[in-house]
């Protein structure tokens, strides 16, 4: 059975976070980052990791 592409990275805690939060709707890096104590730079590594086409693309700015 081949997982969805969101599932092909190893799990991690703020990742997974991150992805509850954008499924209720958009958010900025800038609002997101505070939220799961990371800096904006720290997130937007997270979010690099993500497959394009994931909850993610096109959603932060």
């Amino acid at each position: 059975m081949s997982r969805p592409p969101i599932c092909s990275r190893p799990a991690n805690e703020k990742r997974l976070l991150a992805l509850m939060i954008l499924a209720e709707g958009e958010t900025s890096v800038s609002d997101l980052a505070p939220r799961l104590g990371l800096s904006n730079s720290a997130l937007s590594q997270q979010l690099g990791i993500m497959p394009t086409g994931s909850a993610t693309a096109g959603s932060l700015s």
